[in-house]
């Protein structure tokens, strides 16, 4: 994944330039700046972006919930995770009905800074897969509608390979939500697909490839499919990703 830039929040100026080192050190591509409270964070935010906040929860003047709830309120999406002290049920119970993506307690020595880089990774390509959807609203709108009503499985995915739009019945057939798919690698839904190399390239140029595959379900199952893909092209008819049918095989 290309550069991420996140903004660190902790009142302990020493506990935020450890997280700092501790994840540059690990995660090269990570752009960390870290604020000592919700409001520098806010009044950061104005003149720049971020790809993700990691935040404390106990910090005076405004903790990291209420942090969370302002930048609801001015329409932020960017991904919020916890990185806390304050570690109990309750308060992660809260922390996700508000939407944080992540929550994760100061542990010893942070010795869980993987998972933490890992749980980065997935909400900014979560995001980024939800921005990629927005775009795309105007070329489904026509046709939305029915497409959400089809009884086959139909997924978007953009050039980086990521789930940007799947309607009803594909997430029905995976055992998944239509939210949980969104921003995943398509090839986990269809790994056996991945020996039969496809660039898109090819798919633009030759129109549509059909196949058959064997999927996988959320909890494992396998079942085959026959697949159908196509590029997917803006109104400038520049290529932006495939759109890919799935109808169950015998």
């Amino acid at each position: 994944m290309e550069g991420i830039s996140i903004v660190i929040v902790d009142d302990e100026p020493e506990i935020g330039f450890f997280m700092k080192i501790k994840l540059m050190s690990e995660a090269p591509h990570f752009n960390i700046v870290v604020k000592d409270c919700g409001r520098e964070c806010l009044d950061y935010l104005k003149e720049n972006e971020a790809d993700c906040i990691l935040s404390d929860y106990q910090m005076p003047d405004m903790d990291g919930m209420k942090l969370l709830h302002e930048l609801k309120n001015i329409g932020c999406g960017i991904p919020f995770i916890f990185v806390t002290g304050q570690g109990n049920e309750q308060l992660a119970r809260e922390a996700f009905k508000n939407g944080a993506y992540d929550y994760f307690t100061k542990e010893i020595g942070f010795a869980h800074f993987a998972r933490i880089i890992n749980s980065v990774e997935q909400a900014v390509s979560h995001r980024q897969a939800i921005d990629e959807r927005k775009k795309l609203e105007d070329e489904l709108l026509p046709v939305k509608e029915a497409v959400e009503s089809l009884p086959i499985g139909i997924t978007i995915s953009d050039l980086a390979g990521r789930i940007i739009y799947t309607n009803p019945a594909e997430a029905r057939m995976h055992g998944y939500s239509v939210d949980e798919l969104i921003g995943l690698d398509a090839n986990v839904l269809a790994p056996s697909d991945m020996s039969k190399p496809r660039s898109f390239d090819q798919i633009y140029n030759s129109g549509a490839w059909k196949r058959t595959a064997t999927n996988v379900r959320k909890n494992g199952g396998l079942f085959p499919v026959v697949l159908t893909s196509i590029a997917v092209k803006d109104k400038a008819g520049t290529p932006i990703g495939i759109i890919t049918a799935c109808e169950a095989g015998e």
